[in-house]
């Protein structure tokens, strides 16, 4: 199996996805990563902990989302594809930040498992952050005033509709953007066509129009894609959010831009994937060379500027 090289940051709080020793040394690959899959996610493997940085004289928080077998850092694989009854879309206050909302089906029992681990760990996280509140917050803080006082917040959670009154699991998976022209950036797009052919649509040679115009019609409204996507525990403004980036996601949906690509999915049902190479392997080599130096730090800068965009 193939991965590709991907470095994911998160403002100024960031969950770093890699062995501890090499926290601040360089951004971690799909592959360095203790992948988990909906079928096998246990959130009692996990371990949460509450880490300091000093930049300069202030002191930077960071709680960090640790395989216990391992001590590698976390990424999720969907192996059955997640239903997005909206697709890929954005809010009129941020037309840019783009989310994928996945509906987790009722009837099918590996999502529904999934979906109880993923709020074992939000209930996991939350008292961690009641534990460690004095480090994190300055302060002492109560699991019910975290909850009331709106100081923590989910993208993991069961919604109610407001139409019929039915109950929906569901988690929204961001898709990071760079501070440069609001594109997206660090997420890898791929299609799959009727014979399981694998292509990556080129967003980084796009305009910032073109490339999200292509995320939204790949990831339309009322379809099933398959996605890899890290948790994160955001630390900002003095509340906390457990979330989630996308890294990768495939759709069944076959258009004519693509590029090379070193793909990070899982086989399934014994059907093979064809990347349908294009360009040079130098080539791309030398890019996943000069991308795996970039700095963390900078990257954290980065996405702040991100954000206040």
């Amino acid at each position: 199996m193939n991965y590709f090289y991907l470095y994911d940051k998160y403002n100024i709080i960031i969950i770093f996805i890699k062995n501890l020793p090499k926290l601040f040394t360089k951004m971690t690959s799909l592959k360095e990563r203790a992948k988990f899959t909906t079928t096998n996610f246990k959130a009692d493997n996990v371990k949460i902990e509450t880490k300091e940085k000093l930049n300069g004289k202030e002191k930077i928080i960071y709680i960090n989302l640790i395989d216990k077998t391992t001590g590698k850092y976390i990424a999720f694989e969907a192996i059955e594809p997640l239903f997005t009854p909206f697709g890929a879309n954005s809010s009129k206050e941020y037309p840019d930040s783009y989310s994928i909302t996945a509906s987790f089906r009722d009837t099918n029992e590996t999502e529904t498992t999934f979906f109880k681990e993923l709020m074992k760990l939000k209930e996991m996280i939350i008292n961690h952050i009641e534990k460690d509140s004095k480090i994190i917050f300055k302060k002492k803080m109560t699991r019910e005033v975290l909850l009331t006082a709106d100081k923590f917040k989910s993208s993991v959670n069961t919604i109610v509709s407001k139409t019929n009154g039915n109950s929906y699991n569901q988690i929204v998976i961001k898709i990071s953007t760079s501070k440069e022209g609001n594109k997206p950036q660090n997420f890898d797009l791929f299609t799959k066509s009727d014979d399981n052919k694998i292509k990556q649509i080129d967003l980084k040679s796009m305009s910032k129009d073109d490339a999200w115009d292509n995320v939204k019609n790949i990831i339309h409204p009322r379809s099933d894609v398959r996605v890899i996507f890290i948790p994160l525990v955001d630390l900002r403004n003095g509340n906390a959010k457990f979330t989630f980036n996308a890294l990768q996601v495939l759709a069944n949906e076959h258009v004519s831009n693509s590029s090379d690509s070193i793909f990070g999915f899982t086989c399934v049902d014994n059907v093979s994937f064809d990347n349908n190479k294009s360009s040079s392997n130098i080539e791309k080599e030398e890019e996943a060379n000069n991308s795996e130096t970039e700095d963390e730090e900078e990257i954290e800068d980065d996405e702040e500027e991100d954000d206040e965009n």
